[in-house]
Formats: structure tokens, sequence, C-alpha cells
């Protein structure tokens, strides 16, 4: 009796004999927009459906007919959630963002997923859509993802908020994660687009900080930022401060600091006797 679920219920069948194919779904949209937007009901009722072509069917027929005040757009995060085909997630998260103008900050759950593809898809949209909003679930995410895929990620998009304070300090504070990549994550995240601020951040982070892994990761940060600008950063207060970790016994940042060093050495004019740190450095 339904108009809208039969064309639903002709599709299924379609997919079930594998004759289903893109113009037969363009013209069941067809059908059910000119339905109206009585078929939003439907389309909701559609998303719980196990075959995905009626979950991507209905996420395209609740771009025109979902409801935003309903939070019709948190309905298609959960679903694509739960729904494991990338193609059906995608649907959703974009009929998310044209009914509720933006993605759902409750999408950020999605790159927890158990599954690396729509981890993958998750970020790729957040990344297109970003919203100060998000900071917070990203940061949760960043301390305590239970594997390091997860903490890469939300370093990587916490990236694209260099002037929000939380994301910055929680990018210092990964510095000290178990994760050796999430970790350089963190450092590059820190690095940025190598602002004028983001360069001050780091230098006086680097300043401010004992000779340690998460310094070495700070050095690290800077020489991203040098490489990116073209300009010599380090000055001669950094230059005395690397020359003294050559010899540390961290192999890391003693390395690292000797990369700064050489860097600093080759391209400004360093007025003594280079004998015994041209030895030192390789």
């Amino acid at each position: 009796k339904n108009r809208a679920e039969l064309v639903f219920i002709r599709l299924e069948d379609l997919d079930q004999k594998e004759l289903l194919n893109k113009e037969q779904m363009r013209k069941a949209l067809d059908e059910l927009h000119g339905l109206g937007l009585q078929t939003r009901a439907t389309g909701l009722k559609a998303l719980n459906s196990p075959h995905s072509s009626s979950v991507i069917l209905a996420a395209q027929l609740l771009r025109a007919v979902g409801d935003r005040e309903e939070g019709d757009a948190k309905i298609l995060v959960e679903t694509a959630s739960s729904v494991g085909q990338v193609e059906a997630a995608q649907e959703c998260l974009d009929a998310a963002v044209v009914i509720f103008g933006k993605l759902p900050a409750r999408a950020i759950a999605l790159i927890s997923h158990p599954k690396r593809s729509i981890r993958t898809l998750t970020e790729g949209r957040v990344r297109m859509h970003p919203d100060s909003e998000f900071v917070p679930d990203l940061l949760r995410g960043l301390r305590y993802g239970r594997d390091p895929d997860i903490r890469i990620r939300c370093a990587r998009l916490l990236e694209d908020y260099p002037t929000t304070p939380e994301a910055r300090a929680g990018l210092r504070e990964a510095l000290k994660d178990p994760s050796v990549t999430v970790c350089f994550r963190a450092a590059q995240s820190l690095a940025g687009q190598a602002s004028k601020d983001e360069q001050e951040y780091v230098r006086d982070q680097i300043l401010a900080t004992e000779p340690s892994l998460e310094l070495g990761y700070l050095i690290f940060s800077l020489l991203l930022q040098q490489e990116s600008t073209g300009e010599l950063l380090v000055d001669d207060e950094l230059f005395g401060i690397f020359r003294q970790l050559l010899g540390n016994d961290d192999i890391f940042l003693s390395g690292i600091a000797g990369s700064a060093v050489a860097e600093y050495v080759f391209r400004s004019d360093v007025e003594e006797n280079l004998d015994t740190l041209e030895r030192s450095l390789p």
C-alpha cells in the first residue's frame, strides 16, 4: 500500500538478482522524488535495510526530504557507522552534510571504526568540512585511541586548527605517545604550514624542554618548518643548545640535533675552528 516502500522492494529484488545498475537507481530516485515529502518516513526506515542499495537510495532521497530539526543527519551518521559498506557510508555522510549544513560532530567517532576503509572515508570528509566543534572529539581520539592508526588520524586532522590552543596543546602532549609514528605525526602537525605563529610556538617549546625524546620531536618540527620556508630558523641561541646535545646518549636526540647543527653550519658564517665539530657530526 505504501508506494515509496514498493520502490525500495523492487530495487532490492533487482539487487538480489544482480540486475541492479546506476540507471535503475536513478529512475528509482526520480520516482521517489515524484512522491513528495511523505517519502521521508520510508527513507528513514530504509536506512535499516540489510541491502546497501536501499541504504544508498535512502540517503540520496533524504538529501531532498530530510529534516534538520528532527535529527535526520544524526540518524544518517549512525547508519554510516553500522552499514559497513564504504559507498553506502559515504552517501550517508554526504547526505548528513546537506541536511545539517555541516558534518555533525558525532561523525568523529567513525575515525575509530573497526574498518580502515570507513576510517579513511571519515577522515577525508572531516578534512573537507573542518569545524572547531570537532576539536574536543579529535583530542579524545588522540589521547585515548585504542590503536596508533586512530591516534595518527586525529593528529593529522588537528593540524587544521593551528589557532586553537587546545589543539596545539594536545599535539604537544602527544609527543609522549608510546608509538613513535604517532609522535612523528604530532610533530609534523605542530610544524603545520610554518606560519610565524607556528614557528614561534615550536621555538618556545624547544627552549622550555629539557633534553628528552620530546625535545627531539620538537627539533624535528623545527627542521620541517625550515625546509618548508627555505629560511634558516636555527639561530645562535638554538645552535648553542643543539651543539650541547651532540654528545647525548640518546641516538635519536643527538642525531636530530646534529642535523640542525649541520644545517646551521652549512647555511651561516660560523666564526670558529670547526674541525672538532665536523668530526663529531658524522
